[in-house]
């Protein structure tokens, strides 16, 4: 496997993980918006890059984060009911 889809592969997967927090959602963004060409969303994105660098800090200042984050994440990833899913005030908006 090339280098480029080896790094795709791993963009794809991060961004599953980022889904499957419901962050996106909790920003009114749904799968198939685009955050670059609509400027209703720009704003969540910005909110979104700013959280995790922000957690980054958080790392940072407090490496044993880790463990704690691992639990919870662990938890959500046993959760196959904790899948992003539209509100009803998110379908009426996009017509989904």
């Amino acid at each position: 496997m090339s280098q480029r889809k080896k790094e795709t592969r791993t963009k794809i997967q991060l961004g599953g993980l980022l889904v499957k927090s419901s962050l996106p959602s909790s920003l009114d963004i749904i799968p198939g918006d685009d955050l670059e060409l609509d400027p209703s969303l720009k704003l969540s994105a910005a909110i979104i890059l700013g959280a995790l660098l922000d957690l980054k800090k958080s790392l940072e200042d407090d490496p044993s984060l880790k463990s704690y984050w691992y639990a919870l994440g662990k938890k959500a990833m046993a959760d196959k009911n904790n899948l992003f899913k539209l509100t009803d005030n998110q379908k009426e908006n996009k017509n989904v």
